[in-house]
C-alpha cells in the first residue's frame, strides 16, 4: 500500500462545474465563476471584500503593495514557515525581520517582537506579517493589541489556515489584510490560487487594481501604476466553487486524523492548541529524534512524510537577514518535526495501514 503525504479529494460537482466553464468558454480571468467564489468565499469566512488571484504568494505581494511597504521598511514575521513570505517582503524592496517561534505554539514570539519594537531598528518596521504555521495559531490576540499600539498593521498569512477559527472567527479575517493559499495540497484547492481578505474596502479596490495590471481604462490598454497579472482564472475559480461545498467535510476528516495521530505523541511533541481556538490540522505534525530515520523507514513501506519547512534564516537568501531570537527554536523544530498524511477522503484501511506502522516504529 502507499499512502501519500497529500492528495486532493474532488467534489463530486468539481467536474460538473469545470465542464460548464469549457461548455461556455469562459476559461480565463474574465467569466462569472470567480466573482461568486470570491462572494462565496467572504460570506463562509465573514470577511466583508475578498480578491481572488494567482496564489497565496501573489497575494502576499499584493497585500504589502497595498499597504505602501516601501525599500527601507522592516516587514517583521516569523522565522519557521514557507519562504514564500519571507520572499514577498523582498519583492517590494523591504527587509524581512524574523522573529524566533514560541516553544508552545510554534508560531511568532510576541514577547521578542514586542521587545525589538522598542529598539532603534524596530522603529522601521512598517508591518507584522504572522503566519499560522500547519493551520494553528498563536498569541493573536496578544500581536492585534500589540500592533494597535504602535499603529501597524498586520497581515495574516493564513495560506495554510483555510477553516480554522478563533472564538468561531475565521483566521485570515483578524489582520488588516489576510491572505489565503488554494494550492493543490490545501484544504481547499483550486489547482493553484490565493485570495486576499480585508475588511478595507479602500485596501481590496487597491489589491484588486493591482492585480489586474492596474488598468485604468476598462476599455483601453492605458494603465495607472506598476501592475501585475495576478487575476484568477474561472477554471480554477469553477474548481473552488465545487471545494467548498465540500470543505466541511474536509475539515472533519484532517480533525479526524489528527485524533489518529495524537496517541503516538506526548502533548509538548506537537504544535499547541491556542485556547478557544479550532485549527484545520492542515498536515498534522510532531517532533521525532531521528526524523530522517522514521521517513525511510516509513517511507519503505510506502507511507511519505516530510520535515517542516527550514528555518528561513537558514535559506541562502536571507542569511543576512535581522533575525531575533533567544534559544534558536525554530531552527530545533526545523531539524526534529515531521508531517504525516493528512488528507480528506482517506480510507480506512489506509488508516489502519498508518496505525499499524506507526506502532511499530514509534
Amino acid at each position: 500500500m502507499k499512502i501519500p503525504l497529500s492528495r486532493p479529494n474532488l467534489s463530486p460537482s468539481a467536474w460538473e462545474k469545470v465542464k460548464a466553464c469549457l461548455d461556455t468558454a469562459w476559461i480565463s480571468s474574465a467569466g462569472p465563476a470567480v466573482g461568486e467564489f470570491e462572494s462565496q468565499m467572504a460570506q463562509r469566512l465573514g470577511s466583508p471584500y475578498a480578491v481572488a488571484v494567482q496564489s497565496g504568494t501573489a497575494a502576499l505581494h499584493l497585500a504589502l503593495r497595498a499597504l505602501n511597504i516601501q525599500p527601507g521598511d522592516q516587514v517583521a514575521l516569523p522565522n519557521l514557515g514557507f519562504i514564500a513570505s519571507a520572499n514577498a517582503v523582498r519583492y517590494v524592496g523591504a527587509t524581512p525581520v524574523l522573529i524566533d517561534v514560541d516553544p508552545v505554539y510554534w508560531q511568532l514570539d510576541t514577547n521578542l517582537l514586542k521587545d525589538y519594537l522598542k529598539t532603534p531598528a524596530g522603529r522601521k518596521v512598517k508591518a507584522v506579517m504572522v503566519v499560522h504555521l500547519l493551520g494553528y495559531m498563536g498569541h493573536l490576540p496578544a500581536l492585534a493589541d500589540l500592533l494597535r499600539q504602535y499603529d501597524i498593521p498586520l497581515i495574516e498569512d493564513a495560506a495554510e489556515a483555510v477553516g480554522s477559527t478563533y472564538q468561531g472567527k475565521a483566521l485570515g479575517t483578524f489582520g488588516d489584510i489576510g491572505v489565503l493559499s488554494f494550492n493543490g495540497n490545501k484544504i481547499l484547492t483550486t489547482g493553484g490560487g490565493g485570495m486576499a481578505l480585508t475588511r478595507d474596502e479602500s485596501l481590496a479596490q487597491r489589491i484588486r487594481h493591482l492585480s489586474q495590471q492596474a488598468k485604468s481604462d476598462p476599455h483601453a490598454y492605458w494603465h495607472d501604476d506598476l501592475g501585475y497579472n495576478y487575476r484568477m482564472t474561472n477554471l480554477a475559480a469553477a474548481l473552488g466553487l465545487a471545494q467548498l461545498e465540500a470543505l466541511p467535510q474536509a475539515l472533519a476528516d484532517h480533525r479526524s486524523l489528527y485524533g489518529l495521530y495524537q496517541p503516538f505523541f506526548d502533548a509538548k511533541e506537537m504544535p499547541g492548541i491556542f485556547p478557544d481556538s479550532l485549527p484545520n490540522h492542515w498536515l498534522v505534525s510532531g517532533l521525532v529524534s531521528q526524523p530522517d530515520t522514521l521517513r525511510e523507514q516509513l517511507a519503505a513501506v510506502g507511507i511519505q512524510t516530510r520535515r517542516i519547512f527550514p528555518a528561513i534564516h537558514l535559506q541562502k537568501c536571507f542569511r543576512e537577514a535581522p533575525y531575533i531570537q533567544q534559544g534558536n527554536l525554530s531552527t530545533y523544530l526545523s531539524n526534529h518535526a515531521l508531517s504525516f498524511p493528512t488528507f480528506s477522503g482517506m480510507t480506512q484501511e489506509e488508516q489502519a495501514y498508518l496505525k499499524e506502522k506507526l506502532s511499530a516504529l514509534l
